[in-house]
């Protein structure tokens, strides 16, 4: 690894300091004999000098170290090297977040949380590895793609940013770029401490438009589920945070079934005139059954999949399963369900936050 010039200059610092030292203590014997010259005003305070010196270059080179390795793109060896290089960046960024706190509204941020972790766990690593995502990396970012299931938005935990993350790091292997490791790591956590306090708590504040964000008489509660979730399903130690009732878990039941047969996406679903462009409109269905959730984005190229896919969305809607592009196919392929979902969303979170006995009726009508 490359030594970067702050280390190289915190070196011949410290050198120059050590060697200030022995020129300076040997003028000194010469006017004092040894015990006078311990006694000494002059060589206390050069002692002191010297001890702040080394300490403040053991900090700086620490610093520059993690620098280093963070604008480093480079393949550990194993992934005991790996954690300790990370662990290293950590260790550096992960102070710096800026927590937000206002005793007086009582708000805390989701920052005083991740950084209460990862101090207390030697900023260890939980979600990235040197292949990636660890296993419980995988766990979580699985569980946080399919955060509508649950009733929630997963752009609120900035899935869109994580899924680039993952990407990229995935493109460049076995190499590692640890700055982008790190933001993997540290976003992972805040996703979790997020949808950890929407399940518990619910995902709206005072109106359906704010946003609740405030981790101030839960912040130690999702730290423990968080070193829990280490041994533990992600799945399973989240779950635990919702309401455990059979007219709750029903509702949850129909609202995965909705979620997994209707777009929610707030893109709008547009279907090229096949007459016009047959090409465009066949490669526009294959989105809105992905959209739809009827067709897997990786085998959407396969066109016997994509026939198979039309064929049962055609049949689920009451069309004519033919397998081809009508009219009454497209307009079907065009529906948008982003509103209902956002309001079914509306009414699990009254489940959480109020833990009301029962539904409006006709929710999914």
């Amino acid at each position: 690894m490359r030594i970067g010039w702050q280390a190289k200059l915190s070196f011949i610092f410290f050198v120059g300091i050590i060697l200030a030292y022995f020129y300076i203590t040997k003028t000194m014997s010469i006017m004092y004999d040894d015990f006078s010259l311990k006694k000494s005003p002059t060589y206390k305070i050069l002692l002191f000098i010297l001890f702040f010196s080394g300490c403040f270059v053991a900090c700086k080179n620490k610093k520059a170290q993690a620098e280093t390795i963070e604008n480093t793109i480079e393949t550990p060896k194993d992934d005991v090297e790996f954690q300790q290089k990370i662990s290293a960046v950590l260790e550096e960024y992960i102070p710096t977040l800026k927590t937000i706190q206002n005793d007086t509204s009582k708000y805390l941020s989701w920052h005083e949380a991740v950084k209460e972790t990862y101090a207390a766990n030697q900023y260890k690593t939980i979600w990235v590895s040197k292949d990636v995502l660890s296993s419980k990396g995988k766990e979580m970012y699985d569980y946080l793609s399919k955060a509508e299931f649950l009733g929630l938005n997963k752009e609120l935990y900035e899935f869109d940013n994580i899924q680039k993350l993952v990407d990229s790091i995935s493109k460049i292997q076995p190499n590692i770029d640890f700055n982008l490791s790190k933001q993997l790591e540290v976003g992972l956590t805040r996703s979790f401490f997020q949808m950890a306090l929407h399940l518990d708590k619910g995902m709206f504040g005072d109106t359906t438009k704010g946003i609740n964000s405030n981790f101030w008489t839960t912040k130690k509660k999702y730290e423990e589920l968080l070193t829990k979730a280490t041994t533990d399903s992600v799945s399973s130690v989240l779950s635990s945070l919702e309401p455990n009732n059979p007219m709750y878990n029903r509702y949850m039941d129909a609202l995965k079934k909705f979620v997994s047969k209707n777009n929610i996406s707030d893109n709008p679903i547009h279907i090229r005139d096949v007459k016009f462009d047959s090409i465009g409109a066949v490669s526009d269905a294959k989105k809105a059954l992905v959209y739809h959730h009827y067709l897997e984005d990786t085998l959407k190229q396969i066109d016997s999949c994509y026939k198979v896919a039309l064929k049962k969305f055609q049949k689920d809607n009451n069309l004519n399963a033919d397998g081809n592009i009508g009219g009454n196919t497209i307009k079907a392929l065009e529906r948008d369900n982003s509103a209902k979902f956002q309001l079914l969303a509306i009414n699990a979170d009254r489940w959480r936050k109020e833990h009301i006995i029962e539904l409006p009726k006709n929710t999914f009508g």
